[in-house]
């Protein structure tokens, strides 16, 4: 658990710091380092060793990746603002109006989370298997 925390805090730092300048590198920085979290528990690296293992396995695949990430993103924030229109009242506000908003957001955060962190399990997957030819039981073994 502690390389994974120890690699989502640099990361966040490297994206926020991407973002900052300009956007665009931070979009890149996000990209590059998609599966991140899964080489640095199945292949067992540290953070810098991680970070540079994701980057050479989402080589001339960014684009993908990247549109991946935007389809998410987009689903969630089109499925949370339709949630929102079903789910807040169009009477003035009060706080007890807000519980099933809050209910339907947790939720939905919660199921497209759990999404993504699929998607990049099978994305590190498929990304082993074309480069490296791996396959799942190789992967699997980790878990024993």
């Amino acid at each position: 658990m502690l390389p994974v925390l120890g690699i989502a805090i640099v990361v966040g730092i490297v994206v926020v710091l991407g973002l900052i300048a300009l956007i665009i590198p931070g979009l890149i920085l996000v990209t590059m380092f998609w599966v991140v979290v899964p080489a640095a528990v199945i292949e067992r690296k540290g953070v810098g060793a991680s970070m540079d293992r994701s980057r050479k396995l989402t080589y001339g695949h960014r684009w993908a990746i990247f549109g991946i990430i935007i389809l998410l993103g987009l689903g969630q924030g089109l499925t949370q603002w339709l949630a929102s229109l079903v789910l807040v009242p169009s009477r003035p506000l009060q706080m007890q109006d807000l519980l099933p908003w809050f209910i339907g957001d947790w939720l939905i955060t919660a199921f497209f989370a759990g999404l993504a962190a699929s998607m990049v399990g099978v994305g590190y997957y498929l990304l082993r298997s074309e480069k490296e030819g791996a396959d799942i039981k190789t992967l699997a073994a980790v878990f024993d």
